[in-house]
């Protein structure tokens, strides 16, 4: 029967959430389960809601406070501009090994090498007006960089007069021969085993790998593309037999498809949001309440209710702006901590992929009506040992990554409520 109990508080929370007129701890669920037998169960002994409100936030903000924080990191597709207050940069990478090497001969000879873009959408402007460049980068650009280009440039994307396609030559010599040596790298590596089948010389031949990274900046910044994952073509020389007579000839491998692509979006002016607990899906600007729950922990350990059935912080949007989209449908996510991560890939490890879908609903007065309630049970019971006063409340709005959406909301948040469900059962 307590078990019984206990799922139906855990699944009436909502409804205790909603109530806007509870006092600081109340008895909240007597009514819900006074079918029950009182002789089994005293629900004043053995049941307690916890209710602060919104004062417990102490401080309300979003993060991150700079550029270059791995905030904001979309992959599977490219894109280089402005748009809406957010300027993006593209980076792709090309890893290549043995199933590339696999293609070449040795002898083959270097004739140049060039990457395709298909487009997906360029906004309204036409793809003239976009000024593409691309620059050889390092590795260490695929996560943090600037919206500033960096690196050599390879050159100007030009588009295909038959086609959409974008195209740019490696005319670096010195690069495009360093990419083509990888190619050869996998079958130089056997020709130096004596032995074929010895797995001792083959099976380092086989974990040969090179990368090749490359960033895409469009430095008209009034214009904003979307492009595919690039295609690497290889143009190179052979001589083979063709009517038992030696012939060259010219052979175009393509690498179908970049081993990774991603694009970054900045906020152009930091400045004016950072201060604000504000959620944006381009730029994955989350936003944070720090909160004082020690309040929690006193009437835990002076009351006796040292168990959390479950907790829930009810927040509803102050403000909500569609930049892409028609409908009103968003989807959020959460993460509750007792430390201030400052690190946007950190954060999207720890936040998980679970969402909650929220529609923006309005009053006659345009004032947002409707709430959302984010649970978070499962964190406290994690921070039980340690009892901290402060902890973290972030909060974003769910993007999306494949080719067919891109999601351009933001979303201002009120202050959040604080309603546990507290019990002397373990």
């Amino acid at each position: 029967m307590i078990k019984k109990i206990t799922r139906l508080l855990i699944t009436m929370l909502p409804l205790i959430l909603a109530c806007s007129d509870l006092e600081d701890s109340t008895g909240l669920g007597r009514d819900i389960v006074s079918s029950y037998n009182p002789s089994a169960v005293n629900i004043d002994q053995n049941f307690q809601t916890f209710y602060r409100n919104n004062s417990i936030v102490t401080d309300a903000f979003s993060i991150p406070d700079q550029n270059n924080t791995r905030f904001g990191i979309h992959t599977g597709v490219i894109a280089a501009g402005s748009k809406e207050g957010y300027t993006t940069t593209g980076f792709t990478e090309f890893v290549i090994g043995k199933n590339v090497g696999r293609r070449f001969q040795t002898k083959d000879k270097l004739v140049a090498i060039s990457l395709s873009f298909d487009t997906i959408s360029f906004g309204t402007r036409s793809l003239e007006t976009h000024n593409l460049t691309l620059y050889s980068c390092s590795q260490n650009k695929k996560y943090s960089r600037t919206s500033d280009p960096t690196g050599m440039l390879i050159g100007k994307l030009v588009r295909d007069t038959s086609s959409k396609k974008l195209n740019v030559e490696i005319e670096d010599s010195d690069l495009a021969q360093s990419i083509f040596d990888a190619c050869l790298a996998y079958q130089e590596c056997l020709d130096d085993c004596p032995d074929k089948k010895d797995p001792s010389c083959t099976n380092p031949c086989d974990s040969l790998k090179s990368t090749f990274s490359f960033c895409l900046f469009n430095e008209n910044d009034s214009s904003f593309v979307r492009l595919r994952s690039p295609v690497m073509k290889i143009a190179h020389k052979r001589t083979q037999k063709i009517n038992k007579k030696d012939s060259v000839i010219t052979r175009i491998d393509s690498l179908t498809g970049a081993s990774y692509s991603n694009y970054i979006a900045f906020e152009d002016d930091i400045g004016e949001v950072k201060d604000k607990p504000l959620s944006s899906s381009a730029s994955e600007r989350t936003a944070v309440f720090q909160i004082d729950i020690s309040s929690l922990w006193d009437t835990m350990s002076t009351t006796g209710f040292n168990e959390i059935l479950s907790a829930g912080l009810e927040l509803r949007p102050l403000s909500y702006e569609n930049l892409d989209k028609k409908d009103s449908l968003f989807s959020v996510r959460h993460y509750l901590s007792d430390e201030l991560i400052q690190d946007g890939i950190v954060l999207d490890s720890l936040i998980g992929s679970g969402k909650l879908n929220i529609e923006a609903e309005y009053d006659k007065s345009g004032k947002m009506t409707n709430s959302i309630i984010l649970f978070v049970d499962r964190h406290l019971q994690s921070l039980r040992s340690t009892r901290p006063s402060t902890v973290y409340l972030y909060i974003q709005v769910n993007k999306f990554d494949d080719v067919k959406n891109i999601s351009w909301e933001r979303v201002e948040w009120r202050k959040p409520v604080f309603n546990v469900v507290l019990s002397t059962f373990k």
